[in-house]
């Protein structure tokens, strides 16, 4: 996969799964996008069109922060408030990348140490040769997925129902018998990214929710973001929506969840933002860059692009079935925002023009 724009970042799967979901089911009466119901009336007047025109449905929150403001942070939300919990997709990325510099940080990792080196049943196989490092950036040439679980992944995704499932083991077991394709140029692997963040839980002696949970969310007293690993812990789950507006079986991944298993608010991820761009983020290193790649800069899970007004912005988007999110930091202007919807609808103009131009309307 090549990344010719800040959407190429997103699951190739999901994307595929919801194009031909739309060819086989017929479209239910969608919800549309609430009226504004919290927040800031002013940013959300600003960025009402931008959701409206990319076709968000039902709720959306959003949060802008600019360190050089004296409100130094907003939010609105439509039929939503600062509580509402999305499912934020592949943004959990970049907690699995944050928590690989804290790692590094720690000592209990190298960027050049390989796979079988935490997991030692993967020694001899073409995994357990590629290095942490080129999990972070996707740069290993490990696949997306694992070609003999993509056919099942794809049924459940155009089924409406959760995709991704199983055990660490049987995450290991996949990454054995993959072969790398072209190792050494950019390929979008949520199967590398899940890797990545089963060995930092597993260099730490810890899970990975439980690894989030002490290194990044209790630190920015993110009280409201969770992973949601089984049945029993889905409790108050906001409903999902397809992009034609077909409610979703939440999304409990597994051993996948640091591909984008977070689910979390706004007003928890305005935290995130805001200690991203003030540099009191755990973790904020792996923002910087670690790698010229092709199309660009990669950070460790953080794709860093340089634009063409001699700005540079670092940024990662998510969707899973029935949620979207984005999120983009300029990192010099000390400006970033966030966008969280319950619709897989990506919204990248909400984000990419309240950090260009400011809450204008």
């Amino acid at each position: 996969m090549t990344r010719s724009s800040p959407l190429a970042i997103g699951s190739a799967v999901v994307a595929a799964g919801v194009a031909v979901a739309v060819g086989l089911f017929a479209t239910p009466p969608s919800p549309s996008l609430q009226p504004h119901t919290s927040g800031d009336a002013a940013l959300a007047r600003a960025v009402e069109q931008d959701a409206r025109s990319a076709g968000a449905l039902d709720r959306v929150s959003v949060a802008f922060i600019d360190l050089d403001s004296d409100d130094e942070t907003v939010t609105a939300g439509f039929g939503a408030d600062d509580d509402t919990e999305y499912e934020i997709g592949s943004v959990t990325k970049t907690f699995t990348g944050n928590l690989f510099a804290i790692a590094i940080d720690r000592g209990e990792v190298t960027p050049t140490e390989t796979l079988a080196a935490v997991f030692p049943e993967l020694d001899g196989t073409p995994a357990g040769g590629v290095t942490l490092e080129s999990l972070s950036n996707h740069h290993s040439g490990m696949p997306g997925l694992d070609e003999a679980s993509t056919p099942q992944v794809l049924l459940d995704t155009v089924t409406n129902r959760n995709p991704y499932r199983g055990t660490v083991d049987e995450l290991l077991e996949q990454a054995g018998r993959q072969q790398l394709v072209a190792p050494g140029h950019f390929l979008y692997s949520n199967l590398g990214m899940s890797l990545l963040g089963q060995a930092l839980a597993q260099r730490a002696g810890l899970s990975y929710p439980e690894l989030v949970q002490e290194r990044i969310f209790d630190p920015l007293q993110m009280t409201h973001s969770r992973i949601v690993l089984d049945g029993a812990d889905q409790r108050d789950l906001t409903t999902g929506y397809s992009a034609t507006g077909i409610p979703q079986e939440a999304w409990s991944i597994g051993p996948f969840a640091p591909a984008g298993g977070i689910r979390s608010t706004i007003g928890d991820m305005a935290s995130y933002v805001q200690a991203l761009l003030d540099g009191t983020a755990p973790g904020a290193s792996a923002m910087d860059r670690h790698l010229d790649g092709e199309d660009g800069a990669e950070g460790y899970a953080w794709l860093v692009l340089d634009q063409d007004d001699g700005s540079t912005l670092t940024l990662h988007n998510g969707q899973t079935g029935g949620f979207a999110s984005f999120l983009v930091l300029d990192r010099e202007s000390g400006k970033g925002a966030v966008v969280l919807s319950n619709s897989a609808a990506q919204l990248p103009d909400v984000v990419l023009n309240l950090v260009k131009k400011g809450i204008t309307e």
